[in-house]
């Protein structure tokens, strides 16, 4: 997972062969490193109980072809949904 303004390091070996290259927001990036921080859990953990939530309430929608907007959109629907159990980025830790 990474930022949508990161680019990988051409220094690094290509690592993504056979997975899926999820790219999320800025905003997104940032919040789910400061929550994951404090809560001592991967982004992917997080990221994965943002989708788990996602289906079993859009289970009938069409998915996007993009892996990454259906990513986007399940962590923008987590974040609005759950903004008064998680930290703001405002907040200083």
């Amino acid at each position: 997972m990474r930022k949508n303004d990161s680019e990988p390091s051409p220094e690094e070996p290509d690592r993504s062969v056979g997975r899926v290259q999820i790219v999320i927001s800025s905003f997104q990036f940032e919040w789910l490193t400061k929550q994951c921080e404090f809560l001592g859990i991967t982004k992917q953990q997080l990221v994965s109980a943002a989708m788990e939530e996602w289906f079993s309430r859009n289970h009938t929608s069409i998915l996007s072809r993009d892996p990454s907007l259906t990513v986007q959109r399940a962590l923008d629907e987590f974040m609005w949904r759950h903004r008064d159990e998680f930290l703001s980025l405002a907040d200083q830790s």
